[in-house]
C-alpha cells in the first residue's frame, strides 16, 4: 500500500485528503485556505515581525478595491496566493529559477482549481491588474514591514505606494478572521457581478 507521501497527498485542516498534483474542485473549502495562509509568514520568515500571506492577500484585494471600475478583480486578488495553503510559500528568488518550472506549473494548476471552486474564470487577470497590485503590496511591505528606508518603487507604483500603509502586522487569528470576512464580502459581490455579465 502506498503512503500519502508516495501519492503526493496532504491531509488538510478540515480532514480532507487531497492529491497535491491533482486537486479537484470538490477538495477546496475556504477554511483549508484561510487558516494556513494566516499561519504562513511572508518573505520566508526573514523579516523582523510575523506578517502572514493572508494579510498580504487582503492588502492586494484592498489595493484593487481603491480603484473605481476594478470591482471584478477584488475576489480573485484575495485568492491569488491560495495555492500556498496547499504547497507552502516558496520564496520568489527560488521559485523563479528555471529548475522550478514544474513547481510553478503545479501551483498555477492548483490556483485555477481554487478559482473554479469559487466561481472565478480562468481568465481573471489577462490584463495584469492583480499582478500590478501584488507588486505594489510588495513595495509597501518592504517599507512598512521590512522597514527598508529610502526605497523608491517603480514609477507605475508610485501613487499606490505613497497612498497606502500597513498600520501593523496581524497575528494568525486576526489574519484568518480578516481574510474570511473579506472573502465573504468580495465573494458575494463577485457572484452578483458575474450574474450581471
Amino acid at each position: 500500500m502506498s503512503s500519502p507521501y508516495e501519492l503526493g497527498e496532504l491531509t488538510t485542516r478540515t480532514g480532507r485528503r487531497v492529491r497535491l498534483m491533482d486537486l479537484k474542485v470538490e477538495d477546496i473549502v475556504i477554511d483549508d485556505i484561510a487558516g494556513p495562509l494566516a499561519k504562513i509568514c511572508r518573505f520566508g520568515g526573514q523579516i523582523p515581525v510575523f506578517y502572514s500571506v493572508a494579510q498580504h492577500s487582503v492588502l492586494v484585494a484592498q489595493l484593487i478595491a481603491q480603484v473605481p471600475g476594478l470591482e471584478w478583480y477584488r475576489f480573485p486578488a484575495l485568492l491569488h496566493d491560495a495555492a500556498k495553503a496547499y504547497f507552502g510559500d516558496m520564496i520568489s528568488p527560488l521559485k523563479r529559477l528555471p529548475d522550478m518550472q514544474a513547481y510553478r506549473y503545479a501551483e498555477m494548476r492548483a490556483l485555477r482549481t481554487v478559482y473554479r471552486a469559487f466561481g472565478i474564470s480562468d481568465q481573471y487577470d489577462g490584463d495584469g491588474v492583480i499582478d500590478l497590485a501584488d507588486r505594489a503590496a510588495y513595495w509597501i511591505e518592504l517599507r512598512d514591514i521590512r522597514k527598508f528606508e529610502g526605497i523608491v518603487p517603480p514609477d507605475d507604483l508610485a501613487g499606490t505606494f505613497a497612498s497606502s500603509r500597513i498600520d501593523r502586522p496581524w497575528g494568525p487569528e486576526e489574519a484568518e478572521d480578516a481574510f474570511l470576512l473579506t472573502f465573504r464580502e468580495y465573494g458575494q459581490a463577485h457572484a452578483a457581478l458575474t450574474r450581471g455579465r
